[in-house]
């Protein structure tokens, strides 16, 4: 079966941080525990089969490979600021970008839309891409920047919304979550724990590209984490493009199991 892969850009941001003390590793669990759906013993131990128990799952996806893209879009208050290298704002390069990726997405594959600022929420569930995505372009150009930056809701979203649609796939097919933020974490528990209890629990591979925010993050982890960096806006585009390229070449070496 084929892994996940996150696909995140970040800007800079200089809002003033709102950020709660890390979460320990048992607070992490419990949280992902009915997401994953398996006892704590098994979570304690490391062996999570994601996405969960498939025993009495009935599969409803037409294409079981279908690759899967979810557009997590940060829509905190610095996204209203100037881009680095451009007069436009942040918000707008975002959205011209991320319309010009949907609009490239096959029709075979899956896409939603979700977003972030002091909470995640769902905004258009993962759909085939032929499917509603004048709809979906409505929705993210109706989009503004408002609060802080809550990195850590925005990964357990990301994660629940792509289990559920490896449940409905039966555990196949590629899954990616494109975050497009502009920095660091300023609202809710840092996102360390919730990075990795992704990477360490699930076929997630994290592939992050800064824009204007240079190489210290933490979605940028040499070793664990594929990462871009994208300085003006048309990087941004190239990068969302790549997103498309680099998956359909993506080859896994690794399967996990269900």
């Amino acid at each position: 079966m084929k892994n996940i892969i996150i696909v995140t850009f970040v800007m800079l941001s200089l809002t003033a941080c709102l950020v709660d003390p890390p979460k320990t590793q048992q607070q992490v669990q419990a949280e992902y525990l009915p997401v994953t759906n398996t006892d704590p013993e098994t979570i304690k131990s490391g062996s999570i089969n994601w996405p969960g128990d498939m025993s009495t799952v009935q599969t409803s996806a037409d294409n079981l490979l279908g690759r899967n893209f979810l557009i997590m879009l940060d829509v905190s208050g610095s996204m209203g600021e100037s881009a680095c290298n451009a007069r436009e704002e942040k918000m707008v390069v975002a959205k011209t970008a991320i319309e010009m990726f949907i609009k490239q997405v096959p029709a075979d594959d899956n896409i939603g839309l979700a977003v972030f600022s002091n909470d995640a929420f769902l905004i258009q569930p993962l759909i085939p891409a032929g499917t509603g995505r004048d709809e979906l372009l409505k929705k993210l150009a109706n989009l503004n920047p408002s609060n802080g930056t809550a990195i850590a809701s925005a990964i357990k979203l990301g994660y629940t919304e792509l289990t559920r649609q490896g449940k409905d796939q039966g555990g196949y097919g590629e899954y990616y979550l494109v975050m497009v933020s502009d920095g660091a974490n300023t609202y809710g528990p840092e996102p360390g724990s919730d990075i990795q209890f992704v990477l360490e629990n699930s076929p997630i591979v994290l592939y992050t590209i800064g824009f204007c925010m240079g190489q210290n993050h933490v979605l940028n982890q040499p070793g664990k984490t594929l990462y871009r960096e994208a300085e003006r806006p048309e990087e941004l585009t190239f990068a969302l493009q790549a997103v498309l390229v680099e998956s359909a070449e993506y080859d896994s070496a690794s399967t996990f199991n269900q």
